[in-house]
């Protein structure tokens, strides 16, 4: 993975991270979609700016994956859903991380 492509990722981890992490501490009773629904769109474009570079191929399936669990994400209305989502996007991407450092 080029430096670009890997600081995208980092940066990609990091936001999903974020978002979760205030998702779980959500305790304001306010609708969560409404103020999480834009950072996902923003995170999904950058997922399909990773996929689209054509520089490195790095784990494409599963950046596919994430990208589609992103986008029902935006979708969902349920908390427990959303949270569910957000805790797979945040753990699939660790786990690529986690690869991409050992390789």
């Amino acid at each position: 993975m080029n430096s670009t492509d890997k600081r995208l990722f980092d940066f990609v981890l990091k936001v999903a991270t974020n978002t979760y992490i205030q998702a779980v501490n959500d305790h304001s009773g306010a609708p969560l979609l409404p103020r999480i629904k834009p950072i996902l769109r923003t995170n999904e474009l950058r997922l399909e700016a990773l996929l689209t570079s054509r520089l490195s191929v790095f784990h494409e399936e599963d950046l596919r994956e994430v990208l589609k669990v992103t986008q029902l994400a935006q979708n969902t209305t349920d908390r427990q859903s959303l949270l569910g989502h957000l805790e797979y996007i945040k753990e699939r991407l660790d786990a690529l991380n986690a690869d991409l450092v050992n390789e």
